[in-house]
């Protein structure tokens, strides 16, 4: 081995504390936990997420009360009866403990109902389902403790910690004689029959069931390893370190490496050194050692070690990370999803429970979760309407499978052209309400890129701002200028009360930035890469410059102003329906009807994404060192407006912007009149110009 080689790996492990393929675990082979505690530590990421999503899920479906109809023990309790496809659907659980002419009631009413939704004075039911779930899938087993009370009644569940339990067995070893629970020093014995045992299935230990975790551990520990790598490697200037080479007949002695090294860093290593220059003896030459993207396609192993990781926990991969995903492959996610992981998890939680906890107040008593499959609303549609065209069912028993009322006229099948429907003309869009604001359209133009998760999120974000809007308004107070005529400046008036009384401007501010971080953080990494993989693939990037961590706190704050617009819309349709005289219902009605949830959703998507990429794109061309300038590209269609329209082919240095906050940029129309673009909501340093821009920069690139 030349000395260039030995010094080369001396300083790499030295500035690392190990190589990469130390820090992945390829030397030394994989070692999995020893013990429950040391399991649990490693759930961090994406196996917490998959976790996480999977007890949740769990913990949302509703667990009911049933009871055989002749059963004695639950005679006095309230009870209701349950549709013939809950019927088909609860015999299908009960299948090898009820036959199938046994009759069966829900019960409403029970103490068992009450210990379940009041489960100890610190826990609900939600808690309770969700930490069943999450020991389960980090461990594979969970133990709920039934204190009692007088008479040996149970007065409360208390869920312990798993991994503090140890089984101990009879002289025999063929039964649990106690399970013994140690926290900070205190032990204590419970009796097996206060304890509620649940568990996984084991094929090397049935008293203590497999997990997920145990199973999917090493993808687990590998992408720990690769994120302690790149911990590392930030900490350590972002880079690997440096290399110096010594003439090949020269001989470095350990002390003469301590010294070096020790120069090294007292002249380089650190923010306050930055600069400084470090001088090396002897005919020696420093180099800077770095892995450009190329060389880090070791990284690539995350996304194999995530799809592991979702695959052992049986959790879509486009439910933990944002993915571009239709409709229907949504549909389909959720569903397998729910079939093939919830439900099973689900099974065995409540045949646990009927096994050791619901016999505690007597027999034939059954808590069975719902089914957690989604209806597929449009195939029931078609269902509905295929079999009563064939008059397979009446329309009473289609509505009893959805849990529906009887109808006093769908008794009998009929044919679809016997019905009487009545027909009600459309109304016309001027009898509608609608205010149009300049920009705003409901048919926008789908982008190359649009994440689908961001785009549901902040969706569903604005569907609960306008709930929220709307429930306040119902409950807001009547005031005068509403019902009555009144002067123009008591309208306004008006008009700022009830806005500021039914909308929270800070807290949806809040939720909007909060729900947009991830996504455009994701999609500025996501440009900055591409970028210079396009302009110098050799360039080491760093994801995390403060250029980069200044450009997304800046974007932060600049998003929140997204809830002042959305503010001064609602604002501006409660006072033109006081100018119109209208009454309190038709101004709810025209808030509503112009609160479109989607299109809201849509553009700040757009406008996220378009601005991340961009942004991302001209911080890498920044660091790659190769791009002098850029150039305006706009998209030339029918739809491209005026503005941007002459910016196209422009040019400029790299940096800087090209329109500051507060000042506009005027141009012709293409109706022939002046028409003018005001740039209040931040400066312009590259695309978009303006909400739904679909414009680009090109960059210049320097002359070798």
């Amino acid at each position: 081995m030349s000395i260039r080689t030995k010094i080369t790996g001396f300083l790499f492990r030295k500035a690392m504390g190990a190589s990469i393929l130390e820090h992945l675990g390829l030397q030394m082979g994989h070692t999995g936990a020893k013990t429950d505690e040391a399991l649990i530590a490693k759930i961090r990421g994406w196996s917490w997420t998959c976790i996480d999503r999977n007890a949740k899920a769990c913990a949302q479906v509703p667990l009911r009360l049933y009871t055989t109809k002749s059963n004695s023990t639950a005679k006095g309790y309230k009870s209701t009866p349950i549709s013939k496809q809950r019927h088909s659907f609860l015999h299908t659980k009960l299948a090898e403990r009820v036959n199938g002419s046994t009759e069966i009631e829900e019960i409403t009413d029970h103490p068992i109902l009450d210990l379940l939704r009041n489960v100890n004075p610190n826990d609900n039911a939600y808690d309770l389902k969700e930490l069943t779930i999450k020991y389960l899938d980090s461990i594979g087993v969970d133990y709920w403790w039934l204190q009692r009370g007088v008479g040996g009644t149970i007065i409360n569940i208390w869920p312990l910690m798993s991994q503090c339990v140890s089984i101990k067995m009879s002289s025999n070893g063929k039964r649990i004689a106690g399970y013994e629970y140690k926290v900070n020093k205190t032990t204590s014995v419970f009796n097996p029959k206060d304890i509620v045992h649940f568990k996984y299935t084991s094929t090397t230990n049935p008293l203590k069931g497999d997990s997920p975790t145990r199973a999917g551990e090493q993808s687990i520990d590998l992408n720990e390893a690769m994120n302690q790598y790149e911990i590392a490697s930030f900490k350590n200037g972002g880079n690997p370190s440096m290399v110096m080479e010594v003439p090949t007949d020269s001989t470095l002695q350990p002390e003469e490496r301590k010294r070096i090294l020790a120069n090294y860093r007292s002249t380089t290593g650190g923010v306050k050194n930055a600069g400084k220059l470090f001088i090396a003896s002897g005919g020696s030459k420093v180099h800077e050692y770095g892995h450009s993207p190329k060389d880090m396609n070791f990284m690539g192993g995350r996304k194999t070690t995530l799809e592991e990781t979702c695959g052992v926990y049986g959790v879509p991969l486009s439910f933990v990370v944002p993915t571009e995903i239709s409709r229907d492959n949504l549909r389909s996610s959720i569903t397998m999803w729910m079939q093939f992981t919830i439900n099973p998890k689900l099974t065995s939680m409540e045949q646990k429970l009927n096994e050791q906890f619901t016999p505690n107040w007597g027999e034939n008593l059954f808590l069975l979760f719902d089914d957690a499959t989604p209806i597929d609303a449009e195939a029931r549609l078609k269902e509905i309407e295929v079999k009563l065209r064939m008059k397979y069912s009446s329309i009473n028993e289609e509505r009893a499978k959805d849990g529906i009322q009887p109808a006093d006229w769908g008794d009998e099948p009929v044919e679809p052209q016997t019905m009487d429907v009545e027909v009600v003309d459309e109304p016309k869009t001027d009898d509608k309400k609608v205010i149009k604001r300049e920009g705003q359209t409901n048919d926008l133009p789908e982008p190359d890129f649009m994440p689908n998760v961001f785009k549901i999120n902040m969706t569903m974000t604005f569907k609960a701002m306008q709930a929220e809007v709307l429930r306040n308004l119902k409950a807001y107070g009547k005031p005068k200028a509403i019902e009555d005529e009144a002067s123009d400046a008591a309208f306004a008036a008006s008009a700022d009360d009830i806005i500021s009384s039914i909308y929270n401007e800070s807290k949806w501010a809040d939720e909007i930035a909060l729900q947009a971080a991830p996504f455009t953080r994701g999609l500025l990494i996501n440009g900055l890469v591409d970028a210079m993989e396009n302009v110098k693939p050799d360039a080491i990037v760093n994801a995390s410059s403060p250029n980069v961590l200044r450009a997304l706190d800046e974007r932060s704050v600049q998003i929140r102003s997204v809830s002042t617009t959305v503010q001064r819309e609602i604002r501006d349709d409660i006072q033109a329906s006081i100018n119109e005289g209208e009454s309190r219902s038709q101004t709810i009605r025209a808030v509503r009807d112009n609160f479109d949830a989607r299109s809201k959703a849509d553009r700040v998507v757009r406008t996220e994404t378009i601005w991340a990429h961009n942004e991302g794109t001209v911080l890498a061309w920044e660091q790659s060192g190769v791009v002098s300038g850029v150039k305006w590209n706009t998209a030339t269609d029918d739809r491209t407006c005026p503005y941007c329209r002459s910016m196209d082919g422009k040019v400029k240095t790299l940096g800087g912007t090209w329109f500051e906050k507060g000042t506009s940029l005027t141009v012709l129309s293409d109706a022939g009149k002046d028409t003018t673009l005001k740039f209040g909501y931040e400066s312009i340093k590259h695309p978009p110009l303006h909400p739904n821009c679909r414009c680009q920069l090109i960059p210049i690139i320097i002359d070798d």
